[in-house]
């Protein structure tokens, strides 16, 4: 009997007309010749892509090494300042932290130096300047967690020190709700003394009372028991 033959009349050997794979590559190499040129363009374009992509990684890398380099130099010429020094001695240094802010403001040693002025403001007596600088700081950083509830601590201690209790107490509550800060003891017990101060017997002893039981353990812990109790 003779053995049948299953490919169609006219079809090579190694042709197999109804493979779809087959079907997919043909139609590729197709496209491929028809629009060699373009995709030569497009091949040069993404090359032309990388390159730039790489230059701004280079670029941003050699940046935040030189911000490091200099936030360091500023940190080190601070510690050699007198703390017994009244606030002036520290004007020069604020005007250093104010142009690496300018000049790095994209980098990430930038946004720590940010906040390292604020501080620096407030610790020197400048509360105004500071509660600028927080607010710039607040712009740029509020939706990252490692540092917005250290901008609206700072916030808070800013309008303390103006004298301005009530919105003091309000950032102090936001640090306080965030419920994922390490300082909420600390926050809690500036609402302590703020409500106290703001004739809230009340809400000062609530937030008392929170130190003593959800932080145990807390350097403010025996201070709020004491302010309990007395």
């Amino acid at each position: 009997m003779a053995e049948q033959n299953p490919r169609p009349a006219g079809a090579e050997p190694s042709e197999l007309p109804d493979d779809p794979i087959q079907k997919y590559l043909k139609k590729v190499v197709t496209l491929a010749l028809t629009y060699q040129k373009q995709l030569i363009v497009s091949g040069a374009a993404l090359c032309c892509l990388v390159l730039v992509i790489a230059g701004v990684f280079y670029f941003l890398n050699r940046a935040e090494n030189n911000a490091s380099a200099r936030l360091l130099e500023i940190n080190q010429q601070a510690g050699l300042i007198d703390s017994d020094a009244g606030p002036g001695a520290y004007d020069g240094i604020k005007e250093k932290f104010a142009s690496l802010v300018e000049d790095y403001s994209y980098t990430d040693t930038g946004k720590v130096a940010l906040m390292q002025y604020a501080s620096l403001c407030l610790e020197s007596g400048d509360p105004d300047k500071a509660l600028s600088v927080y607010e710039t700081a607040w712009k740029k950083l509020k939706s990252n967690d490692e540092f917005n509830f250290l901008i609206l601590n700072g916030m808070a201690h800013a309008h303390a020190a103006k004298g301005e209790n009530e919105q003091a107490v309000s950032y102090f509550q936001k640090v306080v709700d965030n419920k994922s800060t390490v300082i909420d003891d600390m926050a809690l017990f500036n609402l302590g003394l703020l409500h106290e101060e703001l004739g809230d017997s009340e809400k000062s002893r609530q937030a008392f009372e929170k130190i003593v039981s959800d932080h145990a353990d807390s350097i403010y812990a025996d201070a709020a028991r004491a302010r309990i109790s007395g």
